[in-house]
């Protein structure tokens, strides 16, 4: 359980992750322009806390 994240001094406990999408969604019909171009830079995925020196 984590307790320290800086809200309120009770167990904070993420749900189950199944699934990972990365990228955009557009939820608008024909959009101007017609396409986009998106770069996405230091994804990371893990089990276990990425980063930060904790």
């Amino acid at each position: 359980m984590i307790t320290e994240h800086g809200g309120n001094p009770v167990d904070f406990v993420l749900p189950r992750a199944d699934t990972v999408k990365i990228g955009w969604q557009l939820y608008q019909g024909g959009p101007t322009p017609d396409h986009f171009d998106l770069w996405l830079d230091d994804i990371a995925l893990a089990t276990n806390r990425v980063g930060c020196g904790r």
